[in-house]
């Protein structure tokens, strides 16, 4: 009984401890906070010049702060972007939002997600009857027009500074348009540039594809995953080569490989191998 004393004064003092280290913790990850949403923010505003100087327009109608205590996020509101392809078209995109992330345990990665309907908008600039490496750039772009894509879950995870990984990764739950022959289900791409070689590679992988408006189809699309690789020469025209592609397509199984020289241009060449197996009943 002599000692109950000390020890009501022991407990206490572990209980300020603990709800002191609690309390510098929250200090701290409220300033990683900080300093997240104020790297966003400076990150924001450059990209948005830079894609002004270039000769395209970046606007939204407001950046909501979030994402404490996990997160740096910034929620633009009615973002509006277009950009300038080179010798082709102007794309401008659009959504009713965007979320930036950057988390604390992953700085160098920079989150972009969306969710709902996606506005994208090809517009061709020049004669598409021309014969540079861009013409078929350009009546693709005349040809498209406006689309308008329903992307759910789309989830972009880019680089946040130039070193380390350059890897891309964008994933989508599903993704579909009016446009479009099938709606994609469980959609991601994996994008690894190389610039000082001048080339790129790609890694597509479908799920399920099925029609837009959801009734099933008789052939069904499953399980895709294609490889590209993709270069440019010095006239900069496009090569693509399709290095290995498999899918189940209804009772079949698909193996396609390929390639096309002097992509999208009038004069380009290419081929292609397809081998269908496991053809059941």
């Amino acid at each position: 009984m002599d000692n109950f004393p000390d020890r009501s004064i022991t407990i206490r003092r572990r209980a300020i401890a603990a709800l002191a280290g609690v309390g510098l913790v929250l200090v701290a990850d409220t300033c990683l906070w900080a300093l997240g949403l104020q790297a966003l923010r400076h990150r924001l505003d450059a990209t948005i010049g830079t894609i002004r100087d270039a000769g395209g327009q970046a606007d939204y109608a407001e950046a909501r702060r979030g994402g404490w205590p996990f997160a740096a996020t910034l929620t633009l509101v009615n973002p509006r972007v277009i950009v300038r392809i080179p010798s082709a078209g102007h794309v401008g995109w659009g959504a009713p939002t965007l979320r930036l992330a950057l988390g604390p345990f992953s700085p160098t990665r920079l989150r972009l997600s969306t969710d709902g309907p996606q506005a994208v908008l090809p517009t061709a600039d020049g004669d598409a009857s021309d014969h540079t490496g861009f013409s078929g750039w350009r009546a693709a772009f005349r040809a498209l027009g406006p689309q308008r894509v329903i992307a759910r879950a789309l989830v972009v995870t880019v680089p946040w500074t130039g070193h380390g990984t350059t890897r891309i990764d964008v994933r989508a739950r599903s993704l579909d348009a009016p446009a479009w022959p099938v709606a994609l289900q469980g959609v991601s791409l994996a994008i690894r540039p190389d610039p000082i070689a001048g080339t790129f590679t790609l890694r597509l992988t479908v799920r399920d594809g099925t029609f837009p408006d959801g009734s099933p189809s008789p052939w069904p699309l499953h399980d895709l995953d294609a490889a590209f690789g993709v270069s440019t020469d010095t006239q900069q025209t496009a090569a693509v080569a399709l290095r290995t592609a498999v899918t189940h397509w209804g009772p079949m199984t698909l193996h396609m490989a390929g390639q096309l020289h002097r992509c999208c241009g009038p004069d380009a060449v290419g081929d292609a191998t397809l081998i269908a197996s496991h053809v059941r009943d």
